[in-house]
């Protein structure tokens, strides 16, 4: 009797082993499923990431594009009217001086443009300064969203002048094109 009772204490604590052992290895085997999940999500963090900062990129080098296309535009604008001007001026000064008043509100529209789509730049880089704040502030203070966060709406504010900016630049330009045709075809 001793010995069935000796075989069946020990048959059970082996059982128990045996479960135990099961136990740590479903454990281990959760564990590791987890890490691969984990690191599996912070890979496709890094890529999200990634491709975030590269759009960014992107999106910043074709508006820096546009703002130095009216920039051009508008300093072209400024240029070709000088020129005109003066060889108008070099052979008739009182026919010159009757066309640049004519003239006086695509000058205006043109130098306004210029002005404007230097400011333009301005405000966009300060935007992205603003923006990059934000991104620091909501790592280190651990925040959820960074709209909460003081720098990023400053950030919205100068991203929001710098497209109010550019399109104010552009209107002029269309407008000082429109005020030197109806100027230059009042003469003909």
């Amino acid at each position: 009797m001793n010995s069935a009772k000796s075989y069946f204490e020990h048959t059970l604590q082996q059982q128990m082993q045996m479960e135990a052992r099961a136990q740590e290895q479903q454990e281990e085997t959760r564990l590791r499923t987890w890490e691969k999940k984990a690191e599996l999500g912070h890979r496709s963090w890094e890529k999200h990431a990634e491709w975030q900062l590269e759009n960014f990129r992107a999106i910043t080098a074709f508006s820096m594009l546009t703002m130095k296309m009216a920039l051009t535009i508008s300093s072209g604008g400024l240029v070709v009217l000088l020129a005109f001007l003066g060889q108008i001026w070099a052979n008739d000064a009182a026919q010159a001086s009757i066309i640049s008043e004519k003239l006086r509100l695509t000058w205006w529209c043109f130098s306004g443009a210029l002005i404007i789509s230097l400011l333009a730049p301005a405000s966009s880089y300060l935007a992205q300064f603003f923006y990059g704040a934000a991104s620091d502030v909501n790592f280190v203070n651990g925040e959820a969203e960074p709209i909460k966060t003081t720098p990023y709406r400053i950030a919205l504010a100068f991203h929001a002048a710098a497209a109010s900016l550019f399109a104010s630049a552009i209107a002029l330009i269309a407008e000082g094109c429109s005020e030197a045709i109806k100027a230059l075809s009042s003469f003909t």
